[in-house]
């Protein structure tokens, strides 16, 4: 019996593939928790522009019909004021935010538009142009009801 020391290309080998395997099956986890991790940032970036688009307008529906001179309201309601409009892919929102008495300036006036073709739920203030708000909206539905009720 020889007293060599070492180990033999078999043995060599099979660590080799024994390792190779292993750092393949490290890699492959780590690559689907990378892809995981990218659809996560996207949804949560989806929820974050729905959630900022939803705030906003919150915030400018509650300011509809202001009109703190009262002006643009009459007892017999013949000359009544909607400050809410709402047709099947626009919201049309008008209040007197500078207390002039016209609610008809340039940024009194914001219309949020549901654009069907690219999913796309657009905002226009006064006579500029459409500027996209949130992406990815399947549909737009408001519920509110009128001043009779309604």
């Amino acid at each position: 019996m020889t007293n060599e020391r070492g180990v033999t290309l078999t043995e060599l080998l099979t660590a080799l593939t024994l390792g190779l395997f292993t750092i393949g099956a490290v890699y492959g986890v780590h690559l689907n928790q990378v892809k995981k991790q990218i659809v996560q940032e996207d949804v949560l970036a989806m929820q974050q522009t729905a959630r900022a688009a939803m705030d906003m307008m919150a915030r400018e529906i509650r300011m509809a019909g202001y009109d703190p001179m009262g002006v643009n309201r009459d007892s017999a309601l013949s000359n009544d004021f909607y400050g809410l409009r709402y047709h099947p892919t626009e919201l049309h929102i008008r209040a007197d935010l500078n207390g002039n008495g016209v609610p008809i300036d340039s940024k009194e006036s914001i219309v949020y538009l549901y654009d069907d073709s690219t999913s796309t739920l657009r905002r226009k203030v006064g006579m500029g142009g459409r500027q996209p708000v949130a992406e990815h909206i399947e549909s737009l539905t408001v519920s509110y009801r009128d001043a009779l009720g309604h």
